[in-house]
């Protein structure tokens, strides 16, 4: 059995908590769980990992089984991770990188200038009870 799935985000930007309400909702084998990249957890782990991170990071990181994954890989591996329908996105992982990472880029560069910033996020149980 795989362990826990730690997702990091950008816990100052709405589009990222938003993302992880629907994640929490639709991981029914409960893998998921969730810390801001701004929390100590989410500082502390990131120190741990960061020589397995690309220079400038925009956001989302998925730590799974001491490998880490970030950008359209960590969104692809965590759709994996919640069963079907979402695990049908696994062969997208057999598009190179280079030509899956660019439109992720354009979302992180985007999503505050779409409205998608805010700090002050109230979560429901069912959240909380996933945060570290």
């Amino acid at each position: 059995m795989d362990k826990r799935a730690v997702i990091l985000f950008d816990g100052d930007c709405a589009l990222c908590n938003s993302s992880v309400r629907w994640l929490a909702h639709r991981d029914s084998s409960d893998r998921l769980r969730f810390a801001a990249l701004q929390s100590n957890f989410g500082q502390q782990l990131l120190s741990n990992v960061q020589s397995n991170l690309p220079e400038h990071l925009d956001s989302l990181i998925l730590c799974l089984n001491e490998e880490v994954f970030c950008e359209s890989s960590a969104i692809i591996r965590i759709a994996i991770l919640l069963g079907i329908p979402w695990s049908l996105a696994r062969p997208l992982l057999l598009i190179p990188k280079c030509a899956r990472d660019p439109l992720y880029r354009w979302v992180a560069r985007n999503r505050k200038r779409w409205g998608a910033n805010d700090a002050c996020v109230l979560f429901d149980d069912e959240v909380t009870r996933r945060m570290l």
